[in-house]
């Protein structure tokens, strides 16, 4: 209050003490505005924090933290998908007849002879077409794994 009533003095080259009073009368209204503004702020505050922390909870909201089961088990299925897409390529890599047979006899389980038959050829034909659709992509996965081991 005596930095206000100095300040008031010297600038009003008066007594202080009622132009004191008034600036802080006017200022704050009383003792229950003062209260109310105390309060205002209070509140204010506390909106700003639980604000702050929704935004943080609404950032993390249906995830979970991971242990290190859950990064090895990422992992595994980032390889897996990875080699399924090198198999996709090398599957749209074989010849069509080839690629037919071996999709009849390993993803759908015919026999070959079933294979043979739903494709319209001799089953000495769908032997020879599976042998080679299987000897190109051991040879591409053999070729992919020793890259991966030269690279390493």
């Amino acid at each position: 209050m005596a930095p206000v009533d100095r300040s008031s003095r010297r600038r009003a080259g008066s007594p202080g003490a009622c132009l004191c009073r008034r600036v802080w009368a006017g200022s704050f209204g009383g003792p229950r505005t003062w209260l109310y503004g105390i309060a205002r702020n209070v509140i204010a505050a506390e909106f700003r924090r639980s604000a702050r922390q929704r935004r943080a909870e609404s950032l993390v909201a249906g995830r979970r933290l991971l242990d290190a089961d859950d990064v090895d088990r990422l992992a595994e299925k980032i390889d897996a998908l990875r080699q399924v897409r090198e198999l996709h390529e090398e599957l749209q890599a074989l010849p069509e007849g080839e690629r037919a047979v071996l999709e009849l006899v390993s993803v759908d389980g015919l026999s070959v002879a079933e294979a043979a038959a739903a494709l319209n050829i001799r089953q000495v034909a769908a032997r020879v077409r599976l042998h080679r659709a299987r000897r190109a992509l051991l040879s591409a996965s053999v070729q992919s794994v020793v890259e991966e081991e030269v690279l390493s």
